[in-house]
């Protein structure tokens, strides 16, 4: 495991990876598992590992996917929402109507 960890990322390249801000880390972590994978899906078409992967037809049929879809889909919704309720208050604050903070207390 240590040997396939430094594969991907040496130790040389731990401190800039420290110095990296959150989304950054995910960003780099999510490609690494990416590359593992990969490795992993490859040596298990060659005949030299892989085992306990899924298929391709597996992971692209699993039930999971259509959830994560879904998923996704409200969250667009949801962030879209988000963006009207919050560009609504900052038109409703910028109001000379002294109720308008009354209002958005209101509505929020």
């Amino acid at each position: 495991m240590a040997a396939a960890l430094e594969s991907v990322l040496p130790r040389a390249g731990l401190r800039p990876f420290v110095a990296l801000t959150t989304p950054e880390k995910v960003a780099q972590l999510c490609e690494l598992s990416n590359i593992v994978i990969g490795i992993r899906l490859f040596n298990r078409d060659i005949g030299k590992g892989g085992v306990g992967l899924e298929s391709f037809n597996e992971i692209i049929n699993h039930p999971a996917r259509n959830l994560i879809n879904e998923l996704n889909t409200e969250v667009a919704e949801i962030m879209e929402q988000s963006d009207r309720y919050t560009m609504f208050f900052n038109v409703l604050s910028e109001l000379p109507d002294p109720g308008a903070a009354e209002l958005i207390d209101y509505y929020k």
